[in-house]
């Protein structure tokens, strides 16, 4: 958690919370106060690519969920 960026422990925060559908829509962003699509899709690609998240048919979803329930406990 402490080697992620803000703006990644952010779009962890929004994926615990809300969810890990419609991650790019306007409604999304706005009640997870998110960035632009651009920024969320290359922090998402980089979560997958630590294996914090993974995608199972367009949704996001926390490799383990201990770590998901760790971060909603915040």
């Amino acid at each position: 958690w402490k080697s992620l960026s803000k703006s990644r422990c952010a779009l962890l925060e929004a994926l615990a919370k809300n969810g890990g559908n419609n991650i790019y829509s306007e409604e999304y962003k706005t009640k997870s106060n998110l960035s632009a699509g651009a920024t969320i899709a290359k922090n998402i690609k980089i979560l997958v690519n630590k294996t914090i998240i993974f995608e199972n048919k367009n949704e996001y979803i926390f490799q383990d969920l201990f770590f998901k329930i760790w971060i909603l406990k915040l």
